[in-house]
C-alpha cells in the first residue's frame, strides 16, 4: 500500500511476520558475547575506591621487573615467584622479566618517597601479575608512618597491626565475605609473629604483615633510622571476584529487644589466635552471642612466660524476647567452662 513505502525488500516482510509470531521464537545461531564482566569490574573498582577512602594513593608501575627483586624479597630455590617469564629482547636488565608480585615495585616506590623526605606514606597498586599459564589480578598496598593526618584535637598514631588488619577485614565485610580463617602468613618478607593470611574453604583471600628489617634493607629502607614499621597488605582480587559472584545480600530486621554486654578476662597462651577463641565461644550459642571484641591485651611481669591476659566484651541479644540476668549468667558460665576445657585458661 502507498502508506507503507518503506517496504522495499523481502527482509521487511519477514520482520513483519516475526513481530506477529514473536521475536522470541526466532532461532539464535550464536550466543551474545559479553563486552565486559560487570561483576569483576565492580569488585575491582570498589577495592581501589575503598583504599583511596582510607588515604592510600594509587600507583602504576611497569609489568616488567628485574628478577633480582624477587630474590630481594627472600624467595629461594623453586619458589613459584621465581619461575618468571623472561623477555627475549628486554629494554634493560632491570626490565627483563614479567612480574610475579606487586610488592617489589611498591617497596621501590616507598624507598623513593622516603628518600625525598616523606614519612607518612600509603601506596597501593591494582594490577596483574604474570605466570606462564595465567595472569591473575592482585592488589597490594604498603603503609608506614601515621595512620591519618595530624589534628590538634585528636592525635594521630602510627600504622599498626590492628590498623592494617582492620582495613583488609573491612574490605571483606563490604562484600559480605565471612567464615574465613586467619592463619600465619608464611612469607619470607613478613614477620612471622606479626602477619596473617586469610583463607576461605582452601581459597586464599589475602594477607597482611610487617616487613622484616632484612628485606627492607634490601630495598634501601633502614628501619632503625626510619623509627617506624612498614606494613603490607595484599588481596587476591580474582579469588574475591569468584567467591562473591553469586552472593546475595540478605536483610534482617533489627531486634526490638535490648542487647546486654558482659566482660571476661583470662590468661591464655600466646599461640592461640583470637579467631579460634571467637569460634569456640560462638559455638556455645551462635543465636544469642552476637559479637565479641578485645578491649585489652596485656603482657608483663605479672603474666607467666608464653601467656597473655585477654579481656573481651561479649554481646548477647535475643530476637524474640528480653534476656534475663539468670539466662545471661548461664551463658557466661558456659563460655568460661568451654574455654577452660579447651585451653585450660585461668580467669582473672
Amino acid at each position: 500500500p502507498s502508506s507503507r513505502v518503506y517496504l522495499e525488500r523481502d527482509i521487511y516482510l519477514i520482520e513483519e511476520l516475526a513481530s506477529l509470531d514473536g521475536y522470541d521464537k526466532v532461532p539464535v545461531k550464536t550466543s551474545t558475547r559479553r563486552i565486559m564482566d560487570r561483576h569483576e569490574y565492580r569488585i575491582r573498582k570498589l577495592c581501589a575506591d575503598y583504599l583511596v577512602s582510607r588515604g592510600c594513593f594509587d600507583t602504576l608501575n611497569y609489568s616488567f621487573i628485574d628478577p633480582i627483586m624477587m630474590e630481594k624479597l627472600g624467595y629461594k630455590d623453586e619458589a613459584p615467584e621465581l619461575q618468571m617469564i623472561r623477555l627475549i629482547n628486554p629494554q634493560s636488565s632491570t626490565m627483563s622479566a614479567m612480574r610475579t608480585s606487586l610488592v617489589p615495585q611498591l617497596l621501590q616506590n616507598l624507598a623513593y618517597n622516603l628518600n625525598h623526605g616523606e614519612r607518612n606514606i600509603k601506596l597501593f597498586e591494582l594490577g596483574k601479575i604474570y605466570h606462564k599459564t595465567k595472569e591473575p589480578m592482585h592488589l597490594s598496598a604498603v603503609l608506614t608512618g601515621q595512620n591519618r593526618d595530624e589534628h590538634w584535637q585528636d592525635k594521630a598514631s602510627l600504622v599498626s597491626a590492628a590498623y592494617v588488619k582492620g582495613i583488609i577485614e573491612e574490605l571483606f565485610a563490604m562484600y559480605n565475605v565471612q567464615a574465613y580463617t586467619a592463619e600465619q602468613a608464611n612469607l619470607p618478607f613478613l614477620s612471622p609473629s606479626e602477619s596473617a593470611a586469610y583463607v576461605l574453604n582452601g581459597t586464599p583471600l589475602g594477607f597482611y604483615g610487617k616487613l622484616t628489617a632484612s628485606v627492607a634493607e634490601n630495598f634501601g629502607i633502614d628501619l632503625i633510622d626510619l623509627k617506624q614499621d612498614v606494613w603490607l597488605l595484599h588481596v587476591f582480587v580474582d579469588n574475591l571476584v569468584e567467591i562473591t559472584r553469586n552472593s546475595q545480600i540478605v536483610y534482617t530486621p533489627i531486634s526490638r529487644f535490648p542487647a546486654v554486654t558482659r566482660d571476661i578476662s583470662f590468661l591464655i597462651g600466646n599461640s592461640i589466635r583470637f579467631s579460634e577463641i571467637e569460634a569456640c565461644i560462638k559455638s556455645i550459642d551462635s543465636e544469642l552471642i552476637k559479637e565479641l571484641s578485645v578491649f585489652d591485651e596485656y603482657r608483663g611481669k605479672q603474666i607467666p612466660e608464653g601467656f597473655r591476659s585477654l579481656s573481651l566484651h561479649i554481646k548477647f541479644q535475643d530476637k524474640e524476647k528480653t534476656l534475663t540476668d539468670e539466662r545471661i549468667d548461664q551463658l557466661v558460665d558456659s563460655v568460661i567452662k568451654k574455654l577452660m576445657l579447651t585451653w585450660q585458661i585461668n580467669m582473672r
